[in-house]
């Protein structure tokens, strides 16, 4: 475990003064009364700034080696004034898309806001052999969030989805042209032998994409690999939807996206809560990272912060 732990030190949560502002969480406020639930709690960086300024935290992660980390990371962070005769977080193991029946022991707890920071951490690309980054190549194409309670791997839907579906799953983010390319290659290639690794997914996109381009094209192809494989889409849009209809009125949707796609389905949901006049929104543009930040944590630089208010 002290292996693990240390490992946590390498991430850094993105944004964090930006959410603390968001959430309207000042330096040693100590807000007894306040509940925040950390919808992808990961290895509880943003939690921890929480809880050390008295707020409680109910932390829900799909990851069961994220939520270990966290509960040893928050443990720590708890104020003593809040461990003596009381817990300052929860941790919960599940995906946000069962938000509401997740959280029911807690109704009436004063739920004021919500954070989804959609990001895979630098815990799961560097230390999980799932096969979530470009760089390990002799990994499985596995990308499963829970391998425990998942069946369907990255590399089942390689070997069994046909051109159409392996065409829509990385247009979600990749062009269409280059998506049918890599579609048609996929199909070509698994007839002669199996793609089951993430070095035999990058010979594929090699053959296609000769230019300094080629690091990008694998990141998106396997980003939308590993967005298929969780349905990430579908749940963003659900726990999203839930988490509007627990939050109480007042309190705040904090949502930190990486890439356009899941920029889009918050932008657009946050557009038609205010359009119905159930919310306000307090981000027309998203909030960047500072330059600051990206100078330090350069896998900052794609995150996108979006603010809704609950009327």
């Amino acid at each position: 475990m002290k292996k693990i732990i240390a490992s946590q030190e390498f991430h850094k949560p993105v944004m964090v003064k930006e959410v603390l502002e968001a959430f309207e969480i000042g330096k040693g406020a100590h807000l007894k009364n306040l509940c925040i639930v950390d919808a992808t709690v990961g290895l509880g960086g943003h939690a921890k700034e929480f809880v050390k300024r008295g707020v409680f935290v109910i932390g829900i992660d799909a990851d069961r080696e994220s939520l270990k980390i966290a509960e040893e990371v928050l443990k720590k962070a708890c104020p003593t004034f809040h461990i003596s005769g009381g817990r300052c977080y929860k941790l919960l193991h599940g995906n946000f898309s069962q938000i509401k029946s997740l959280i029911q022991e807690f109704e009436g707890k004063n739920i004021k806001g919500f954070l989804f920071d959609l990001g895979i951490s630098s815990f799961q690309l560097d230390h999980l052999k799932r096969g979530f980054s470009y760089k390990n190549e002799d990994q499985d194409l596995d990308m499963r969030i829970d391998p425990e309670s998942q069946k369907v791997l990255a590399k089942d839907l390689i070997a069994l989805l046909d051109k159409k579906k392996l065409t829509e799953v990385f247009s979600q983010v990749m062009p269409f042209g280059a998506s049918l390319k890599l579609a048609n290659e996929i199909v070509r290639v698994r007839k002669i032998k199996p793609i089951e690794t993430v070095g035999d997914f990058l010979q594929i996109l090699k053959r296609l994409e000769k230019s300094k381009r080629s690091i990008n094209t694998a990141a998106l192809a396997l980003l939308a690999l590993r967005m298929a494989v969780n349905n990430e889409r579908e749940n963003l849009l659900s726990g999203l939807s839930l988490a509007f209809e627990v939050l109480e009125r007042g309190g705040r949707i904090v949502v930190i996206s990486f890439h356009s796609g899941e920029d889009r389905i918050v932008k657009q949901f946050f557009r038609q809560q205010e359009v119905l006049g159930k919310a306000k929104n307090l981000s027309k543009k998203p909030i960047l990272p500072s330059y600051r930040e990206i100078s330090e944590n350069p896998r900052s630089k794609s995150a996108r912060m979006r603010i809704i208010e609950k009327l």
